[in-house]
């Protein structure tokens, strides 16, 4: 009787110490990356403007199509103005304008002529139901099939790419939204009981 409650006190550890190392292996250093296709929908944040955007493991850095670029100084720091054209179907919609903060420039080389440079910004935005914020070069794009591209910066951490498949991801960005929305009030909630 004592050797069988011997033999089961040795299983039951061995059972732990297994139970122990699997959960171990799903967490510290387990990425969540997730297959999306080479094309997805994004929304940006907080305009709520849903765009098509092109995954590109060879470009590093992400980029917009903006228009009317423009260098500005507010409070001393150098800003940026674009203009957000948005895609409709059929009807007419507004151009966005923003304004950002300029987090630097980058020169981009491009295959004739000189590199050239663009200023980059961050930006927030919803993809598959999660909530985001990457740097994104601004440029004319209106030539290209897709206003938004995710370069490997941005990739490397969230998604594996399916090159012979698009629009993979089926998470809505309304849940992601809701929570943008909830955490700036509760940001300006904590402002208003500081003052």
């Amino acid at each position: 009787m004592q050797r069988f409650v011997s033999v089961m006190v040795f299983w039951l550890a061995l059972c732990g110490v297994s139970e122990a190392a699997d959960s171990g292996s799903e967490g510290v250093g387990a990425k969540e990356r997730i297959i999306m296709g080479w094309v997805e929908r994004v929304v940006l944040i907080p305009w709520g403007v849903e765009l098509k955007a092109k995954l590109d493991s060879g470009a590093k850095t992400s980029s917009l199509h903006a228009e009317d670029i423009e260098r500005f100084e507010k409070d001393g720091e150098e800003w940026v103005r674009f203009i957000i054209e948005l895609e409709g179907k059929g009807e007419e919609i507004e151009p966005l304008q923003v304004e950002q903060p300029l987090v630097r420039n980058v020169r981009i080389k491009r295959h004739r002529g000189n590199a050239k440079r663009r200023p980059v910004v961050n930006l927030k935005f919803c993809l598959n139901g999660k909530g985001y914020e990457t740097q994104f070069s601004l440029v004319d794009r209106s030539r290209l099939n897709y206003p938004v591209l995710f370069g490997r910066r941005f990739l490397k951490d969230v998604a594996l790419i399916d090159p012979s498949k698009t629009f993979l991801t089926n998470e809505g960005w309304n849940t992601c939204l809701i929570k943008y929305a909830a955490d700036e009030a509760s940001d300006k909630k904590a402002e208003t009981q500081q003052d």
